[in-house]
């Protein structure tokens, strides 16, 4: 609401009128009724990702209304009539708007090709109602709105004299007018300067790109799924087996009276504990915004608390230890922190070389609670056998085993029938027979030679460990070492870690592996470079086929690489890292910025079929394309604002989202207005000699 009420404003001060703006403004509510029909029909709810797709589009759906009602305005202001005014407005933009619309479109093409992740869920979700709603605006753009301005036959424009025909502005009246066609005219004087210097203008543009590609893009860092604090502390307490439920009881009692002296202090609300012999966890309820100033302005942030409860707690406690970690949202079953997995066939093997993996990592400055996850065993009786005298004598293991599963748990034999009924037998032996050990070493055993052996001259009985469950990848045995970072860039934690493997000679057969958060980060680039080259090959065939040629399209595609610029700068300042979210801002940038480059080169080409020069030409479009490329651009940054600047609650996950694509606006538009033209200046020369070549060539042949 508040991003659209800002637009809305400054459509006002650009357009000095009340009521074109009033009829731009009323292209959003129509736009976004096309949206939720569409929701309705594929069943989709109104969520978090569905809500966040239309308060994007809030500042673009008003993109294609505000070309059309300036075009039909200055028309209006050359002395039309109002019915023709409309007519030649709308048609003359409707083909660059349309191209417009269509390059947003396609950048979400590929989402029905990409691989399972996060990327793909959210641009499913994300790009339907969007997608929608820009249609939706295209209608209304090129149908409603003329229909609606074609009826403003009371409102009186003054025809414009020689001079202001040749401006295309109307006459100045109002200081929101004059400054910005002093803006306007300073633009003008700046782009002729570029086009007389343009190859060090472009020198210095590429310049831009290296710096931001060699200091800011390593330094932004790169993460899976943004983290939502949801002011929340868990404590696992697992316990060995030899806890009584007593025992137990007193322990967490003890947690729970230390956890309360400290309530005051750190701001909790709640605590929620829960146990049983084996083990429990204590969640602590730190307070939110929600429960008024005492949660605006906590004392400590979520991970300060864990900090200081991990060093008021014991790590480790008798038979037991804590585990503490921050709740988080975002993808709740995924494994807590960061881990790096062993793979190998014996498990002492493996926690060998995980404790010698442990201790390397300690020296990892970014690197925290590090701990080898082994897992929790229990006490079991073995019943060993000797194998070359149980082979000797003709005995089999596996005719052992089944000998005293038998004994034990008994074995089920086949169904009694007793009149017409049939009968479950179970045999086992007796409750007496099964108390003791003495009675299972008396057991005779058939060997295949006819002898008969007692079970104790052939196996032992002994206590020893046992897992309580069996973790295997791929029919390996793994152990998992799991950690912590507070760096923000994933990516050089996992090439440390990769260089710190590559020093431990693992043993044949052993290997090790990227834990689930380093697989999601991997998975996302392989997505998103996958998204970003088909979009922007599907964008240049848009374009293609609007200005019939091959060429022209990459005087637009140059502003992809400068709105990119501008993201990694707008993360890097606000201390934000890429994530999955972030990066679909980047591939949506795609089709969003190219709008201002097709409506400046298409304006181009229509001037430059009759001026004199090319060069005036190109000053002239941009001069009457300045005003709709700043007002798009500042409708859709004002519009983006809620996002980018939520902190708390879902919406807070689409921070990085808002912001990568206010730094691409930013940055883009801006160079846009300078960089699209000069470089179709240079395509033009480029062709024309292209031309003239052949044209000599062919001439020298023919001669």
């Amino acid at each position: 609401m508040y991003g659209g009420v800002m637009a809305i404003g400054v459509l006002l001060i650009f357009m000095h009128r009340l009521l074109p703006t009033a009829l731009v403004a009323f292209s959003i509510p129509l736009s976004l009724v096309f949206a939720l029909v569409f929701m309705f029909f594929s069943a989709m709810s109104l969520n978090i990702i569905t809500m966040v797709s239309m308060i994007i589009a809030m500042g673009m759906l008003v993109d294609n209304a505000i070309v059309v009602v300036e075009n039909i305005l200055r028309h209006r202001t050359l002395g039309e009539p109002i019915k023709s005014a409309v007519v030649n407005g709308a048609n003359e933009v409707s083909l660059a708007i349309f191209a417009s619309t269509a390059t947003t479109w396609v950048v979400f093409l590929p989402m029905f090709y990409m691989q399972t992740g996060q990327m793909s869920i959210f641009m499913e979700q994300l790009g339907g109602p969007l997608i929608m709603a820009l249609g939706g605006s295209l209608i209304v753009a090129l149908t409603i709105i003329p229909l609606i301005m074609s009826r403003l036959e009371q409102i009186k424009y003054k025809p414009a004299t020689t001079e202001e025909a040749r401006a295309v502005v109307p006459a100045p009246h109002g200081l929101p007018h004059q400054i910005v066609e002093s803006v306007v005219g300073g633009y003008a004087v700046l782009l002729r300067w570029c086009l007389r210097w343009r190859l060090a203008f472009l020198l210095v543009i590429f310049g831009a790109v290296v710096f931001t590609v060699q200091y800011p893009l390593q330094n932004v860092g790169m993460r899976s799924l943004p983290k939502l604090d949801m002011r929340e502390i868990s404590i696992d307490i697992p316990l060995d087996p030899n806890y009584s439920m007593e025992e137990a009881t007193d322990l967490f009692l003890q947690f729970e009276e230390a956890l309360n002296q400290l309530r005051e202090e750190l701001d909790i609300k709640n605590l929620l504990v829960y146990h049983g012999k084996r083990g429990g966890a204590i969640h602590v309820y730190l307070y939110t915004e929600e429960d008024g100033s005492q949660g605006q302005n906590p004392t400590f942030s979520t991970d300060d608390v864990l900090n200081i409860l991990s060093e008021k707690l014991p790590l480790q406690i008798p038979g037991g230890s804590l585990n503490f970690f921050t709740a988080d949202v975002g993808d709740p079953g995924a494994e807590r922190g960061l881990s790096l997995i062993l793979r190998g066939d014996d498990m002492a093997t493996l926690e060998y070389y995980a404790n010698m993996v442990a201790e390397a990592m300690k020296h990892l400055e970014h690197l925290r609670d590090i701990e080898v996850r082994t897992l929790q065993s229990s006490q079991e009786m073995q019943v060993c056998v000797d194998a070359p005298l149980a082979h000797h004598l003709g005995v089999s293991p596996l005719m052992i085993a089944q000998t005293v599963d038998a004994a034990l748990r008994g074995v089920r034999m086949p169904y009694l029938k007793r009149e017409g009924r049939e009968i479950p037998v179970w045999a086992q032996f007796r409750e007496e027979d099964r108390q003791s050990q003495a009675n299972l070493d008396t057991i005779m055993l058939p060997g295949l030679r006819g002898e008969i052996t007692p079970l104790h001259q052939l196996t032992d009985f002994r206590k020893a460990p046992s897992p309580s469950s069996i973790r295997r990848i791929n029919g390996k045995n793994v152990v998992v070492i799991a950690t912590r970072t507070d760096m923000r860039n994933l990516m050089a934690v996992k090439r440390d870690l990769r260089v710190l493997m590559e020093q431990i000679a693992l043993p044949p057969m052993y290997s090790y592996m990227f834990g689930d958060e380093f697989e999601e980060l991997d998975e996302n680039l392989v997505n998103f470079t996958f998204t970003l080259l088909m979009a922007v090959v599907l964008i240049y065939l848009v374009m293609c086929a609007l200005f019939e040629s091959f060429i022209l399209p990459f005087s637009i595609m140059t502003t992809v690489p400068l709105a990119l610029v501008g993201a990694v700068w707008m993360l890097y300042f606000t201390n934000m890292p890429f994530d999955s979210i972030s990066l679909i801002g980047c591939i949506l940038m795609a089709g969003i910025i190219v709008n201002n480059g097709i409506v400046i080169v298409d304006h181009i080409r229509n001037l430059c079929v009759n001026a004199p020069e090319r060069d005036m030409a190109i000053v002239q479009a941009g001069r009457d394309r300045f005003r709709p490329v700043m007002m798009t651009a500042i409708t859709t940054i004002l519009g983006l604002l809620p996002v980018a600047l939520a902190t708390t609650g879902g919406s807070a996950t689409f921070a990085g989202l808002g912001r990568a694509l206010i730094g691409g606006l930013l940055t883009g538009t801006a160079l846009t207005l300078f960089v699209v033209p000069v470089v179709y200046g240079l395509l033009d020369d480029l062709s024309r000699w292209g031309l003239n070549f052949l044209g000599n060539i062919i001439s020298i042949r023919q001669g």
